[in-house]
């Protein structure tokens, strides 16, 4: 037994299979290469093209915001010396200013029952302002110079102001406002009124110069009857031809003309003083 020969064990051999490079690193490579090069060839291309060749993109035209319209500034009157010659002269000593005005027109006078034109002259201090009704108080004052202070026509205040007759003027080294008013607030209220207002240091100054109701009778192409709201009495068909006809055709009768025409006379003495 002890010379039993024991077999040998046998080695079987394992056959290993060598393991294949990646190819993911190519790929990636590859890929970069292909892309630098769309890159250089599109450097390449832009450099070449024309700007007649650049893409035009089209972009919608922006719509204007609708602004308020503020009335424009108007030159200063030019005085003339050969009708004012003769007129009277109003002076206040407070405010420092003065006006001329024609003799056969009534100066702050009653003007109910007259024929005759009626300038109003109004001058209040800021300081010790005493409120009115139709926007006439102290709050709105100031208002009002701040605007004027700036060449900017300010609220539409005192009385039924016509809108398209307001303007800004210079008188001086001032800015003023004017207007006109054809009725207070009834319907059946019919007035011919041309208003000035400006501030000279802190007073406010304030002319209107009114025709007589009574020109209604001679205009009657531009009123009509409201028997039943106004009686007898003429009211405007409306106040826009009568406008249209004052000042852009000179197409009003003669006496509406002289009247309007009078105020921007009188408009043309006035000196603000310093």
């Amino acid at each position: 037994m002890e010379n039993e020969i024991q077999p040998t064990p046998q080695t079987i051999p394992i056959e290993v299979t060598p393991t294949k490079p990646t190819i993911i690193l190519p790929l990636v490579l590859l890929g970069l290469i292909i892309a630098a090069g769309s890159v250089y060839i599109g450097i390449q291309i832009g450099k070449n093209q024309t700007p007649s060749q650049q893409p035009v993109v089209s972009l919608p035209e922006a719509t204007p915001t609708p602004s308020m319209v503020i009335p424009s500034v108007q030159p200063t009157i030019e005085p003339n010396a050969d009708l004012t010659a003769d007129w009277k002269t109003y002076k206040d000593a407070k405010s420092g200013i003065e006006v001329k005005y024609p003799k056969d027109v009534l100066l702050n006078g009653e003007q109910k029952g007259s024929d005759k034109l009626a300038l109003y002259i109004r001058i209040k201090d800021l300081d010790n302002y005493v409120d009115e009704p139709m926007g006439l108080d102290l709050k709105t004052a100031i208002s009002d110079k701040n605007s004027l202070e700036n060449g900017n026509y300010g609220s539409n205040t005192f009385g039924a102001n016509y809108p398209n007759s307001q303007k800004v003027i210079k008188l001086d080294n001032l800015y003023a406002k004017t207007y006109i008013s054809f009725r207070e607030i009834e319907v059946c209220d019919v007035r011919f009124s041309r208003g000035l207002i400006f501030y000279k240091n802190n007073y406010q100054i304030r002319l209107t110069l009114n025709a007589p109701v009574s020109y209604s009778s001679k205009m009657p192409e531009y009123f009509t009857l409201d028997s039943a709201s106004c009686g007898n009495s003429p009211v405007w068909k409306s106040p826009d031809k009568f406008y249209s006809d004052l000042t852009n055709n000179n197409k009003a009768p003669q006496i509406a003309l002289d009247w309007y025409n009078l105020f921007d006379q009188i408009l043309s003495t006035i000196k603000p003083g310093n």
